[in-house]
């Protein structure tokens, strides 16, 4: 076995190690934060498919989603914004030559781009949120109900707010 082998194979084991304690530790907290996500888009998908029911096939501006406060939209664009901007200047200066271990390699450039272009996207959906809470646009109601951006609307009659509540069978 050359000496190179003999590193590597400990830390191919180590990694594999870390992975599993990583998805242990995911599968935990998952766990003990319950289904409250799930709640949610069961929530928001029933009220779309009650406003489908009464208003035709085009409920998308009768359907309320689960709009959070604006200082919150404008902290997560300022961020959003910020990492985008760090994100595609650090990925050029690294393929132009600015630091030698990863000068010239297209794939890293490429992945960092979209990266960057990501968090661009979240920043102006978070910043189009934070101009129009009133009226949010049909393109950012996905992100609404199927990312942190959105929160569980409140119920209209005068019920619980935003709790799904499961009837128990008889039987």
């Amino acid at each position: 076995m050359a000496g190179d082998q003999a590193v590597l194979v400990p830390v191919v084991l180590g990694a594999g190690l870390l992975f599993s304690l990583a998805t242990l530790a995911r599968d935990v907290v998952h766990r003990a934060r319950g289904h409250h996500w799930l709640d949610r888009r069961r929530l928001i998908e029933g009220r779309v498919s009650a406003a489908l029911v009464l208003h035709g096939p085009n409920p998308a501006r009768s359907v309320p989603t689960g709009i959070r406060r604006r200082v919150t939209y404008l902290v997560v664009a300022t961020v959003c914004l910020g990492f985008s901007a760090y994100i595609v200047r650090g990925s050029w200066g690294n393929f132009v030559g600015w630091t030698w271990w990863a000068e010239g390699i297209s794939w890293l450039f490429c992945a960092m781009l979209a990266a960057g272009a990501g968090f661009g996207a979240v920043a102006v959906a978070a910043l189009t949120l934070a101009v129009r809470p009133d009226s949010p646009p049909n393109w950012t109601r996905p992100l609404l109900a199927r990312s942190p951006l959105g929160t569980v609307p409140t119920a209209a009659t005068g019920g619980p707010q935003g709790r799904v509540h499961r009837r128990r069978r008889a039987g």
